[in-house]
């Protein structure tokens, strides 16, 4: 499940901020971690491409890959909002 905030407790009492923005369209994710502890904060920007299921088994398709399949989980069940992941598999 999508959340915008996430802190996490690491090693040594130090702890990891991320925070998550989808950008308009929902093509893109815009990410921030914050690690603190130890008397140390180090920041880190980026972002990365999203793609939909049935945009990645349709590249898939396009580079030659036959029975193309999306999955919700490595064991096969259906892609839905309950998916933990997304899985594409296809046969070349």
């Amino acid at each position: 499940m999508f959340a915008p905030r996430h802190w996490q407790e690491l090693e040594n009492g130090r702890y990891w901020l991320q925070e998550r923005e989808v950008l308009p369209g929902w093509e893109r994710m815009r990410m921030h971690w914050v690690f603190v502890g130890g008397g140390e904060r180090r920041e880190f920007t980026f972002e990365y491409r999203m793609y939909s299921g049935v945009e990645l088994a349709d590249l898939m398709s396009q580079a030659g890959f036959g029975e193309v399949n999306v999955y919700g989980s490595l064991d096969g069940r259906p892609y839905d909002r309950e998916a933990p992941r997304l899985v594409v598999v296809g046969r070349k």
